[in-house]
């Protein structure tokens, strides 16, 4: 692998970042409603007039008096230096999405919001929506197999912000301080097995192994390494104040004796999924969903609408701001029951089913295959190709037509021209019933196959004509023997698809995901 070298120890090695000045705004309108509840996905506007399908929109979520004051954050005193300012009415969270429907006023987007809407608490500054161009925004970039030695005191190894649709993938960092970091204006973003591995010390505020303020973001099998003569106090992962996620931290590993813990003022939607932090004292905590009240320069509430999943780490703190809430579910550890405003802890000390909460969604969405496109599980053999019975051809009268498989599965199938799938199409329940010419897709799949190639099988019925030779039903909407979908789709599952350009990963959700399979097609997983 290429190795880069911080030889000034200031700064970051590698920037992904983009050279325009952000978001160009426009077409403001009011979020309208009484209440939108965290892992909403429509929304209803004063008006849509401006607006289609595809556009990207920010959705500005303002702090207000009132809010403050709910969350218990308008009279922070520090005990040395006196009040603190934890936030000001007017200051802005920025959720950054996509239209996928519009109907009347009410607009659905392409992943759920993170935070609540209390319009009761938000009244003096309206939350808005407006469509956003993104000039100089880096896409489809990636940094993968490289050492980067970070020389211990002043530099991080990589920065990202102003970026969409990037990746980090198989990467090794020495000896960093704010190693790794995905600012606030990064969406659907990888980070992949990266390994942080720290012997250095620091006499600075505690800094972090990994870093994320962005959107949509997933860290995937990470690891923060430190040895037993490193400075003590960095944290393995922390976010950054008035974020809106989601993020994703599936699988991560660290031996750091600070854990998973939102740094300072509000970013919501963290799932800690399956994460091993063997080393955090009682006073840091493996998992800290909290109010760090006067600490800092007034950090107060740091999270909210944040999951820990299966975690095991020696202590757990779970606090919870009013009107929001914080869980850990499953947990291994230690729950620190010193400090007030509990969250919400469920089946403590034994693991639940699903293991990765994640992961079955992903798979709830889109199949077991999609598991395998990203790295977990084993690739399945594909469901036959569904039959038809009478063959495709011309007919004379009406007929009823019956769709099988050799291996059981369950078969959908379509008859307005439109390829089925696991998700879409008819469920075949029986024969089908032909008064018309008629092309039928279909597709057969199981729970423990893969989805088969599409065959098409066409009819063509003519009242007083005569029967014709039938032709061949074609595989993947095809025809002339050209191999259908599904041959393109078994011959990806053969292709490993980590640390490859060409697979040009991306994330979304909520707990979203998105990847480009081997056939080029962006798949979303939720």
């Amino acid at each position: 692998a290429t190795k880069l070298l911080n030889v000034n120890n200031r700064g970051h090695i590698v920037e992904m970042t983009g050279t325009s000045n952000g978001y160009i705004k426009t077409n403001r309108v009011n979020i309208t409603g009484s209440y939108i509840p965290s892992g909403s996905r429509t929304l209803t506007v004063s008006s849509t007039t401006g607006y289609s399908v595809g556009d990207g929109i920010i959705i500005t979520r303002f702090a207000t008096d009132a809010w403050i004051a709910h969350v218990g954050m308008d009279n922070i005193v520090d005990p040395n230096d006196g009040p603190e300012t934890w936030m000001s009415q007017g200051d802005k969270f920025y959720t950054d999405r996509n239209i996928v429907a519009i109907d009347g006023n009410t607009m659905t987007i392409d992943a759920p919001l993170t935070d609540s809407f209390d319009m009761a608490l938000l009244s003096a500054v309206p939350p808005t929506l407006e469509k956003y161009t993104f000039p100089g925004r880096v896409s489809q970039a990636g940094l993968e197999k490289i050492f980067i030695e970070c020389n211990g005191q002043g530099g991080g190894a990589f920065y990202a912000n102003d970026n969409i649709d990037c990746w980090v993938a198989d990467v090794f960092c020495h000896d960093g301080m704010n190693t790794l970091e995905f600012d606030r204006r990064s969406r659907r973003c990888t980070i992949e097995n990266v390994i942080i591995d720290r012997a250095n010390t620091t006499t600075a505020s505690p800094p972090n192994d990994f870093s994320g303020t962005g959107t949509q973001l997933f860290f995937n099998k990470c690891q923060a390494l430190r040895s037993t003569t490193a400075d003590k106090t960095f944290w393995t992962f922390s976010s950054g104040s008035n974020g809106t996620g989601p993020i994703v931290i599936l699988n991560l590993y660290s031996t750091e004796e600070s854990g998973i813990s939102p740094h300072q003022r509000w970013y919501t939607g963290i799932l800690a999924d399956n994460c091993r932090l063997p080393n955090a004292p009682a006073d840091t905590h493996g998992i800290a969903y909290k109010n760090r009240t006067h600490l800092g320069t007034g950090h107060g509430w740091t999270t909210a609408w944040s999951v820990a999943w299966n975690v095991e780490t020696p202590h757990f703190l779970v606090q919870q701001a009013p009107g929001s809430l914080n869980w850990s579910i499953g947990g291994i550890g230690v729950i620190d029951a010193s400090k007030p405003d509990d969250g919400t802890y469920d089946s403590h000390g034994t693991p639940v089913s699903p293991s990765s909460l994640y992961l079955a969604q992903l798979e709830e969405r889109l199949g077991y295959q999609a598991l395998v496109n990203i790295g977990y599980g084993t690739a399945q053999p594909s469901a036959a190709a569904p039959t038809f019975s009478p063959a495709a051809g011309n007919y004379t009268s009406a007929l009823s037509v019956t769709i099988s498989s050799l291996s059981g599965a369950t078969i959908r199938y379509t008859l307005d021209g439109s390829n089925p799938s696991e998700s879409t199409g008819t469920l075949y329940t029986g024969p089908i019933s032909l008064s018309s010419s008629a092309t039928i897709k279909a597709v057969a799949y199981s729970t423990t196959l893969s989805v088969s190639t599409i065959v098409t099988s066409q009819y063509t019925i003519v009242t007083g004509g005569t029967t014709a030779p039938p032709p061949a039903s074609s595989g993947g909407g095809g025809g002339g023997g050209a191999p259908g979908l599904g041959y393109f789709a078994a011959l990806a599952a053969a292709v490993a698809v980590r640390g490859a350009l060409r697979m040009r990963r991306r994330t979304s959700g909520a707990l979203i995901c998105r990847l480009r399979d081997a056939k080029g097609a962006h798949q979303k997983i939720q």
